[in-house]
């Protein structure tokens, strides 16, 4: 192998790392509801936590 193949295997492997372990919206959503690991941070309110929800869905798709 080349050392261009090498290095785009290399860029490869970091972006998927990245992609994997970053938190995205849906997740930080998830954290935040009244049954995360982060629930006094969120809200109670339904109406509140479904808009929320819609947005972060809105975000990942």
């Amino acid at each position: 192998m080349t050392w261009v193949v090498r290095l785009n295997m290399v860029g490869l492997a970091i972006s998927l790392l990245v992609w994997t372990f970053a938190d995205n919206e849906l997740q930080d959503w998830c954290e935040e509801c009244p049954f995360g690991e982060r629930s006094q941070k969120g809200t109670k309110d339904p109406k509140k936590l479904m808009d929320e929800l819609g947005e972060a869905l809105k975000e990942i798709a």
